[in-house]
C-alpha cells in the first residue's frame, strides 16, 4: 500500500480568496488556497504532512513516481518523506 492517501467524490467547496490560517497561528498546520498552473518541482518534506483538496480545474499529482489524476472533489494526503509535485491548472485547498 502506498504511503499517501487519496479520497474521491468529497463535497465541493466555494473558492476561498484568502488564507484561512498559517504557521503564525499554529506551528503544526497551515490552510490556504493555492493555484497550480504548471509543473512544480519534485520535492518531499521531512516532517510536514500535506493535504490537498481540489476545488476546480484538473491536473495530476506525482506521488513517489505514481501519477494521480486530479479533478474537483479529489483529496490527497501526503505524509512526510513522499516525493511529490503537482501539474496542470487547478485550485486546491492545502
Amino acid at each position: 500500500k502506498p504511503a499517501y492517501e487519496i479520497w474521491y467524490g468529497l463535497v465541493g467547496s466555494e473558492r476561498c480568496k484568502e488564507t484561512v490560517f498559517t504557521r503564525t497561528d499554529t506551528p503544526t498546520v497551515g490552510l490556504h488556497v493555492t493555484h497550480i498552473i504548471v509543473s512544480g518541482d519534485l520535492h518531499a518534506h521531512a516532517r510536514t504532512e500535506e493535504i490537498y483538496y481540489i476545488l476546480r480545474g484538473e491536473g495530476f499529482m506525482e506521488l513517489d513516481g505514481e501519477r494521480v489524476e486530479l479533478t474537483p472533489g479529489t483529496a490527497i494526503h501526503i505524509p512526510p518523506g513522499v516525493k511529490h509535485r503537482g501539474e496542470g491548472d487547478f485550485d486546491a485547498v492545502s
